[in-house]
């Protein structure tokens, strides 16, 4: 895994969370666009 890397690249952990943030919300939106009743789970 390159958590380690993440986290030094982003350098603190607020930095860090929001970039999984918006990495979840990006696949879930990916998700959604490519299985629409995905959105119903």
């Amino acid at each position: 895994m390159s958590k380690n890397k993440m986290a030094m690249d982003n350098g603190t952990k607020a930095d860090k969370r929001v970039t999984l943030m918006a990495l979840s919300h990006q696949i879930k939106y990916k998700n959604v666009l490519i299985n629409p009743s995905a959105k119903n789970k």
